[in-house]
C-alpha cells in the first residue's frame, strides 16, 4: 500500500513488523525442526540482529502516527541498531546480543509509554493501541475463572495463565495495528466515497446551471446588443467633450508652467555669483512641487532645494508659497542663518496653511545653505535633506534634522540643526531631492 499510494509510511513500518515476525517465527520453526548443526548455527546468529525488527518498526510507527515525527528515543534505538550489527560483524557478539537485548526491552518500554500518553491526552486512535496493554489483563482475569483442564472433542487441554498472558502480549500489538489500519483505509474510504458523491451532485448542478446561464446569455446578448449601438453613440460624444476640456486643462498647465518658470531663479544670475555651478532640473508632471531658490544677501549666498508635499498642481501651489516665504525671510527681514530661515519658514508655512487649526498636513523637504564668499565659509540646516560634501575624493555627509517643514510637527521645539563648514579649494557641494537615490549613495558609501 506504501509502494501504491506513496503516503501512507505506516504502511511501509507495518510491513516491516510483519516481514521481522516472519523471519522470527520461520527461523523459530527452523530450529525446532531442524537437525543441520550448520543452518541452525547460522540461524542463530542471523537472529541476534533480525530480532529488533520485531519492535522497533512498531515504534516508528506510533512516532509518526501520533507526533509525525522521529522523536529522540527512536533515533537512540536506531543507533544502538547500527552498533549492535558492528558489534556483531567485528566480532563482539556477546555484547552485542547484550545490546540486542536492551533493544527489545527499550522498545517495548517506548511502545507502551507511547500508547499510554496518547490514551491520556485522548490523540486518535489511541484507544486502539490501548488494546494492546488491557488484552493480557482481561485475558488474564478470564484464564483465571477456568478450570486448570478443559476437554474439548475429546481432547484435553491444560489451561495455564502465563502462557496465555505471553500469548497475548505477542499477538495484541499485530492486532492493534491492523485495527488502526483497517480503520484508517475505511475512513480513505468513506472519505473518497463522499468526495465522488459531492462531485456527482456538484457536476449535475454545474450542468443545470451552464444550461440556464446559456438560455440567459442569448436573451442577454440581443438586449446588449441594442445598447451597446446607443452606449457608443453617448461614448463618442462623452470623448469630443473630454477632449476639449483636457486641451483646456492642458493648455492652462503649461501657461502655469511659464508662471512657476518665472517665479524660479534666473540661472545665468546663480552662475555669476557661483561659476562652477550646476541645477539638474527635470520635472514628472508639466507643474512641480520641486524648486530651487537663491538669493544674495551682502556677502553671502542662500541656494536652496525643496521638495513639496504633493505632485502636479498640489505641488507646485506649495512650491510658489515656500519661493514666496523664502523670498520673504531673506530679502525682506534680511535673515542668513540657515536654521532660522528654516526656522521661519516652518512658521510660515504654518500660519499660511492655518494648521494650527485644521487637519492639512502639507509641508516640503529641504535642504539650504549660505555661501560666505570672503571668508570661505558654509553654513548648512536640512529638513529631511541633506547636504554631501567631496573633499580630496573623500564623501562626506551632513544629515538634516528628521522633520519636514510644516505639517502636523508644526511645534518643533528644538529648532533645526545647523553645520558650520570651512570650505577648501576643489570642495564640490551636492543638494538632493531624490530621496531613493540619497539612501542608496549613503548606504554604500557606509558599506565601503
Amino acid at each position: 500500500m506504501f509502494l501504491y499510494y506513496r503516503q501512507k509510511i505506516t504502511n511501509l513500518y507495518y510491513s516491516l513488523y510483519c516481514i521481522g515476525i516472519f523471519i522470527f517465527t520461520f527461523y523459530t520453526y527452523h530450529l525446532l525442526t531442524s537437525s543441520n548443526y550448520s543452518s541452525i548455527a547460522f540461524i542463530s546468529k542471523s537472529l541476534q540482529f533480525l530480532a529488533p525488527l520485531i519492535v522497533v518498526p512498531i515504534v516508528a510507527m506510533l512516532h509518526t502516527i501520533f507526533y509525525h515525527h522521529f522523536r529522540r528515543n527512536l533515533w537512540v534505538l536506531l543507533g544502538l541498531y547500527a552498533v549492535m550489527i558492528v558489534l556483531y560483524l567485528l566480532p563482539f557478539r556477546k555484547i552485542a546480543a547484550i545490546l540486542m537485548a536492551v533493544i527489545i526491552i527499550t522498545s517495548f518500554v517506548e511502545i507502551f509509554r507511547v500508547i499510554i500518553v496518547s490514551v491520556r491526552k485522548k490523540r486518535d486512535g489511541a484507544w486502539i493501541f490501548a488494546l494492546t496493554l488491557l488484552l493480557p489483563v482481561f485475558l488474564g482475569i478470564i484464564i483465571s475463572i477456568l478450570p486448570d483442564t478443559i476437554t474439548f472433542w475429546g481432547m484435553k487441554f491444560e489451561v495455564k495463565t502465563s502462557n496465555f498472558i505471553s500469548v497475548s502480549m505477542l499477538m495484541g500489538l499485530p492486532f492493534s495495528v491492523a485495527l488502526y489500519l483497517a480503520r484508517d483505509f475505511a475512513r480513505m474510504g468513506n472519505t473518497l466515497t463522499k468526495q465522488i458523491d459531492e462531485i456527482t451532485e456538484l457536476s449535475t448542478r454545474t450542468i443545470r446551471q451552464e444550461q440556464e446561464k446559456k438560455h440567459l446569455l442569448e436573451n442577454q446578448k440581443a438586449m446588449l446588443e441594442s445598447e451597446v449601438k446607443e452606449r457608443t453613440h453617448e461614448v463618442l460624444e462623452q470623448k469630443n467633450v473630454i477632449e476639449i476640456k483636457n486641451r483646456e486643462v492642458t493648455e492652462s498647465l503649461h501657461y502655469a508652467k511659464r508662471i512657476q518658470a518665472a517665479i524660479l531663479p534666473d540661472i545665468k544670475k546663480i552662475n555669476q555669483s557661483l561659476n562652477d555651478s550646476f541645477i539638474l532640473y527635470l520635472p514628472k508632471d508639466i507643474v512641480s512641487g520641486d524648486f530651487y531658490s537663491f538669493a544674495q544677501r551682502d556677502e553671502k549666498i542662500i541656494v536652496a532645494a525643496a521638495d513639496c508635499t504633493g505632485h502636479g498642481v498640489a505641488g507646485a501651489f506649495m512650491s510658489m508659497i515656500g519661493t514666496a516665504l523664502l523670498n520673504q525671510i531673506v530679502n525682506e527681514k534680511g535673515i542668513t542663518e540657515p536654521s532660522k530661515i528654516l526656522t521661519q519658514l516652518n512658521d510660515g508655512i504654518v500660519t499660511s496653511l492655518k494648521q494650527r487649526e485644521s487637519e492639512m498636513n502639507e509641508g516640503m523637504d529641504i535642504a539650504l545653505c549660505t555661501i560666505n564668499n570672503k571668508n570661505k565659509t558654509l553654513q548648512y540646516s536640512g529638513a529631511n535633506r541633506p547636504l554631501w560634501l567631496i573633499r580630496k575624493n573623500e564623501f562626506q555627509f551632513y544629515k538634516p534634522n528628521k522633520i519636514p517643514i510644516g505639517g502636523h510637527q508644526y511645534n518643533k521645539a528644538d529648532g533645526f540643526m545647523q553645520h558650520n563648514i570651512t570650505l577648501q579649494q576643489g570642495d564640490a557641494i551636492y543638494l538632493f531631492l531624490m530621496a531613493l537615490l540619497i539612501s542608496l549613495v549613503e548606504n554604500l558609501v557606509k558599506s565601503l
